[in-house]
């Protein structure tokens, strides 16, 4: 043995036994005189990455590739450092190359799978997932894994199958406890649901995700006081915005004329329906100052309870304030129940001079004037079950003396809807401006029926007569204990899926119900 392998040795033994720095400073001894070793090159880089020290381990690990490129185990370490960098095309790119070396490693398989779990690519990521439990059978974590990307392509039943494997192979795995509580929300068994949190959070109380699945179900329950509380740990996700200042939170108590920051953190919808909790911070001696998005700052700025309003940016600085509160933790500091959620006729009002274009535009039409909304956006995981196709429509075709208006953000600009046949829905997407003209034209609108997205609390803060089609899979805001009515607006009516996936059963409800209101109003249908 040389000198070189000698010192190499030592150094791997340090490592080996977790004395990263004694093994560091080995290896570099042995870089300085032969920066061209492979294999040092490689057990350096290995060590940034269990260290933490990315940058350094990619470049060192893309160093022993340029020396050897058939060292399998730098290809796989350097997969691992890309997706840990957030890397995601060249982490699959480098493991999909390890795999032409050597095809039975399941831990690459595992990797490759949640490499396409985060693009978006459940076909793919279940086909790897699968792959690496026929050469692993026993990890429970892949087993997990590949329950989550069976839930996202709408395969529960295989789902819950996959989430019991990995929890008779590890019976203390909490993510398995709370994605399998989230699954069973989706399925309808709520106290199976609430069990499986609780059993997570008996393993790890602070688990984020245990504890905002056990909140939606509360609040879906009506049970608001556990469900505010819960809540509240949205903001220990790493998704959600949380607002970094030493000023305290707002507690409740009176303001006596503080100046109180409340900031959005989710979506439109969550805006708009949310923003009626000002009104009792401001009755509480606040002055209001609210951060919101962009879009919807000119449809707010004229709201009562705000004295001023701020466009979210990211680099946008904080203005003075002497407390503050994310919008949608107001209920649970109110303490509000579902009987004293703040309800009025309406509570948002659109520009005088934006109503009145769209009611001159809108003068000559004499028949009974729809919108229609059928899909909310495309980022939101419960989207394929709160959404509908435009072909459902057909159900209301034939209905005479009726127009169907287009609401759908940015449908038939470019191209004509594909409306039912028999159907004509007018589009005049390449006539509003923004979300306040948007607003404006529902207002001027007889009825809206949309699904669950940000248009039914755009209708609803107007007072818009709306009819709202709620999947079988429920927001946890459209409570099961209110069956065709919401305590949050008083001029929506729900139209509940019976089965999920299957829109026929609510549409036929649709049809009849349209007729009939058209009959009370003197319209001929």
């Amino acid at each position: 043995m040389n000198f070189t392998e000698k010192r190499l040795q030592e150094g791997l033994t340090h490592h080996q036994s977790g004395n990263f720095p004694k093994a560091e400073k080995i290896y570099r001894a042995i870089l300085k005189k032969e920066p061209s070793h492979p294999e040092v090159n490689f057990l350096l880089g290995t060590l940034k990455l269990q260290t933490g020290v990315l940058p350094q381990a990619e470049k060192l690990l893309q160093n022993t590739l340029r020396l050897n490129p058939n060292h399998i185990s730098a290809r796989k370490n350097l997969g691992i450092v890309y997706q840990n960098l957030g890397k995601q095309q060249e982490a699959l790119t480098t493991y999909e190359e390890f795999l032409t070396f050597e095809k039975n490693d399941p831990e690459v398989y595992f990797l490759l799978g949640n490499v396409l779990y985060e693009q978006g690519q459940m076909v793919e990521a279940i086909e790897n997932y699968r792959k690496s439990i026929v050469l692993q059978p026993k990890d429970a974590e892949v087993h997990c894994n590949l329950a989550a990307a069976l839930h996202l392509e709408n395969h529960l039943s295989e789902a819950l199958q996959s989430y019991e494997n990995a929890l008779s192979i590890d019976p203390n795995l909490v993510k398995a406890y709370s994605n399998l509580g989230a699954l069973l929300n989706i399925m309808g068994d709520y106290q199976g649901a609430a069990e499986n949190c609780v059993k997570a959070l008996s393993l790890q109380p602070n688990d984020a995700d245990a504890h905002m699945n056990l909140a939606v179900i509360f609040l879906l329950m009506g049970n608001y006081e556990k469900g505010w509380k819960e809540y509240e740990w949205r903001l220990a996700l790493s998704k959600n915005k949380v607002l970094g200042t030493s000023q305290p939170i707002w507690n409740g108590e009176a303001l006596n004329g503080k100046r109180i920051y409340i900031y959005s953190e989710q979506g439109f919808g969550d805006t708009i329906q949310f923003v009626r909790f000002l009104f009792e911070v401001k009755r509480r001696g606040g002055y209001v100052i609210l951060a919101c998005q962009e879009e919807l700052c000119p449809f707010l700025r004229g709201f009562d309870a705000i004295d001023e309003i701020i466009c979210n940016k990211d680099d946008a600085p904080l203005p003075p304030f002497d407390e503050y509160a994310p919008l949608l933790s107001l209920p649970g500091i109110l303490g509000t129940r579902p009987e004293t959620i703040p309800s009025f006729a309406s509570y948002i009002s659109v520009p005088t001079e934006l109503d009145e274009k769209w009611k001159k535009y809108l003068e000559k039409d004499t028949s009974y004037k729809v919108g229609l909304s059928w899909a909310g956006a495309s980022g939101n995981i419960f989207n394929r079950y709160r959404s509908c196709q435009l072909k459902e429509f057909a159900a209301l075709s034939g209905i005479k003396n009726v127009t169907f208006y287009n609401l759908q953000y940015k449908a038939g600009i470019n191209e004509p809807l594909d409306s039912p046949e028999g159907m004509e829905i007018i589009s005049v997407e390449d006539k509003i401006a923004d979300f306040t003209d948007r607003a404006a034209f529902i207002n001027n609108l007889d009825l809206v029926i949309t699904v669950d997205t940000s248009i039914c609390h755009v209708a609803g803060s107007l007072g818009k007569k709306t009819w709202l089609l709620v999947s079988a899979v429920p927001d946890w805001r459209w409570l099961l204990e209110y069956p065709d009515t919401t305590p949050w607006y008083p001029d929506i009516q729900l139209f509940r899926q019976k089965n999920r996936d299957d829109w026929s059963d609510v549409f036929e409800g649709v049809r009849e119900s349209l007729v009939e209101k058209m009959s009370e109003k003197g319209i001929k249908p």
